[in-house]
């Protein structure tokens, strides 16, 4: 029994083998990367230092107006209708939230979109 079933494997390697011969090749050549410098590597139209920068100005804009308005980050997540971690991530500028995001972000905290986003 193992025999046979050391011939079916043999066989069917053979088989791949076969079939992997008649396959068509494609050679992959390396093109030339030109090296990327964090500072000025591009994201989107702006380069990552650029856009850390409105990340903080947006950040530093929530914290300002919850502190303001006297809003919990809990008030403030459920506003949203999102996680208090989203929130949190949006308030110490580790990450920059979409439009929906922006736009109950805004409602919430008594403002408008332009203000924050400026």
């Amino acid at each position: 029994m193992i025999q046979q079933s050391e011939r079916q494997r043999t066989a069917s390697t053979a088989k791949r083998t076969e079939q992997a011969a008649d396959a068509p090749v494609h050679i992959n050549t390396p093109t030339a990367e030109k090296p990327v410098n964090k500072n000025t590597a591009e994201v989107g139209n702006n380069t990552e230092a650029e856009t850390q920068q409105q990340t903080d100005k947006l950040a530093a804009k929530i914290r300002n107006l919850m502190t303001e308005h006297n809003i919990t980050l809990a008030q403030l997540s459920e506003a949203c209708n999102t996680a208090q971690s989203n929130i949190s991530r949006y308030r110490n500028a580790r990450h920059y939230p979409g439009g929906e995001i922006l736009i109950k972000l805004a409602k919430a905290l008594n403002t408008t979109v332009e203000h924050l986003i400026e």
